[in-house]
């Protein structure tokens, strides 16, 4: 029995962690689809996990649209920040970036 809780707990939020892993190299096409399907598949008993991905899952938006700003692809990076705003609307930082690209664009 303790074999499985161990295999379980390594195998658990496999989703998650793989999301996790690829925000943190830079792979944010890969970020976004784990972390999507992460939240997707998130049990109510799960509520961490579920909380976690939607904090990554924005944070991985942010992040891909700062480095299409870079890049001076700005309607990509317009819709990475409507993607991360989408997903937490209460989030003044994206609210405010995204004004801040507008204006700077006209």
């Amino acid at each position: 029995m303790r074999l499985l809780k161990s295999v379980r707990s390594q195998l658990g939020n496999y989703q998650l962690k793989s999301g996790i892993y690829h925000f943190h190299r830079g792979e944010f096409q890969q970020a976004i689809a784990y972390l999507t399907k992460a939240l997707q598949t998130a049990a109510e008993n799960e509520e961490t996990d579920r909380r976690l991905a939607l904090h990554y899952l924005t944070q991985t938006h942010l992040s891909a649209a700062e480095t299409f700003e870079e890049e001076g692809k700005i309607e990509k990076a317009i819709q990475s920040y409507r993607a991360a705003i989408d997903l937490r609307p209460d989030y003044p930082d994206l609210h405010f970036r995204l004004a801040q690209l507008r204006s700077r664009t006209g």
